[in-house]
C-alpha cells in the first residue's frame, strides 16, 4: 500500500544536498542522488534554471528540474525529492500540478515542491518569458499557488485571475501525500514572506547575503509575526538554510577548499569548516530557528565529503 501521510518531521533536523546538473552526464545526477540516499541524508534538491546563472555558459549538459526529478524517482527508494525552487513563470500552474503529482504518485509520496517566483531576467529573454516587474511576477505566483492546492485537492476546480485561469481541471492522479505534498516558497521578499504564511510548509531563505544567523533571525521574525494574520502557528513551517558548505579534512585543507571555491557562494557567505568544527557552525543556525540545511557542496563527484559529513555530522543532529 502507498504511503500516504507526510512523514513525521517535527522536532527533527533535516540534511538535504542539492544535486550537480551542469556539465556532468546524467549516470553522476544518479549516482549522486544514490549515493546521498546511501549515506543518510533525508533530501536531495534540484535548481530549476536552464543555464547557469554565475555568468557561465554550460560547456555540456545542464539537466531541467522536473525530468530530474522524475528520473530520479525511479531510482530511488528512501530519499525525498525537491525543487529549489521551481519558477512559476516558466510553466503554467496547472501544468505543475499535474506534473508534480504524477512524481508524487512515481516515487510513492516523496516529493517536495519548492516554488518561487523567478529573478533571472536573462534566463527569460533567452528562452522567451516575460520577465514583467516584481510585482507582476509575485501576483502570478500567487494565483499558481491557489491553482496548484486546488488541483491537489479538489476534483475538478475551476479559477478566474488576473494571470491565468482554469475550467473544471481534472487532475487525476492525485498526490498521494496527505494532505498534500509539501510547499516550499523560496525568497526573502516581504510579500514572499506573505505568501509562505498563507500557503506554505516551509520557507527557505536561498543564496542572500542576509543568509547569516543574524540575517536569517531578522527575516525568520518577520514570517512569524505575519503567520498570525493567517491564523496560522509559526511552528508548522520548517525554515530551511541553503547554500555553500566547504567542508576541510584540516585547517590546511579547509583553506586551501575555500580559495579553490569560494567563486560559488556567488558573494553570499558559506559555512566553511573541518569535520571537527563543522557541527559547531551548523548549530549557529539551528540555536536561531533553522529546521533544514539544503546544502551545495562544492564537487560533484567528492563523494569521500559526503560521506564524512553524512558519518561525522548528520548522527549528532539525530532525535
Amino acid at each position: 500500500m502507498p504511503n500516504t501521510d507526510r512523514p513525521s518531521t517535527a522536532g527533527k533536523i533535516t540534511f538535504g544536498a542539492t544535486l550537480p546538473i551542469q556539465d556532468v552526464d546524467f549516470e553522476n545526477v544518479k549516482e549522486y542522488a544514490q549515493f546521498c540516499e546511501k549515506a543518510g541524508f533525508d533530501s536531495v534538491w534540484c535548481y530549476d534554471h536552464f543555464f547557469p546563472y554565475d555568468g557561465t555558459k554550460p560547456t555540456q549538459n545542464f539537466f531541467e528540474c522536473f525530468t530530474t526529478l522524475t528520473a530520479l524517482s525511479m531510482v530511488t527508494r528512501r530519499i525525498r525529492l525537491g525543487s529549489l525552487v521551481a519558477c512559476n513563470n516558466f510553466r503554467h500552474p496547472a501544468l505543475v500540478a499535474k506534473m508534480s503529482s504524477q512524481i508524487d504518485v512515481l516515487s510513492n509520496g516523496r516529493l517536495d515542491l519548492g516554488i518561487g517566483a523567478g529573478w533571472f531576467r536573462e534566463e527569460f529573454d533567452a528562452y522567451g518569458y516575460e520577465f514583467g516587474d516584481t510585482n507582476d511576477r509575485l501576483g502570478r505566483l500567487e494565483e499558481g499557488l491557489e491553482i496548484i492546492k486546488r488541483m491537489w485537492l479538489e476534483h475538478s476546480p475551476s479559477f478566474e485571475g488576473k494571470y491565468y485561469r482554469i475550467k473544471n481541471a481534472v487532475n487525476e492522479p492525485k498526490p498521494i501525500q496527505k494532505p498534500h505534498p509539501p510547499i516550499w516558497m523560496g525568497g526573502s521578499l516581504t510579500r514572499i514572506l506573505r505568501l509562505t504564511a498563507r500557503y506554505a510548509d516551509g520557507w527557505n531563505l536561498g543564496f542572500y547575503q542576509s543568509n547569516t544567523p543574524e540575517g536569517f533571525t531578522k527575516k525568520n521574525s518577520t514570517l512569524n509575526a505575519l503567520c498570525q494574520n493567517y491564523g496560522r502557528n509559526p511552528a508548522e513551517i520548517r525554515r530551511s538554510w541553503h547554500g555553500l558548505l566547504i567542508l576541510g579534512k584540516n585547517e590546511s585543507d579547509l583553506e586551501r577548499k575555500a580559495q579553490q571555491y569560494k567563486h560559488l557562494a556567488l558573494g553570499y557567505p558559506p559555512i566553511q569548516a573541518t569535520a571537527e568544527t563543522c557541527e559547531r557552525e551548523i548549530r549557529k543556525f539551528t540555536r536561531v530557528g533553522v529546521t533544514d540545511f539544503f546544502i551545495r557542496f562544492p564537487d560533484p563527484l567528492d563523494f569521500e565529503t559526503l560521506q564524512t559529513f553524512a558519518e561525522r555530522i548528520i548522527p549528532t543532529f539525530a532525535t
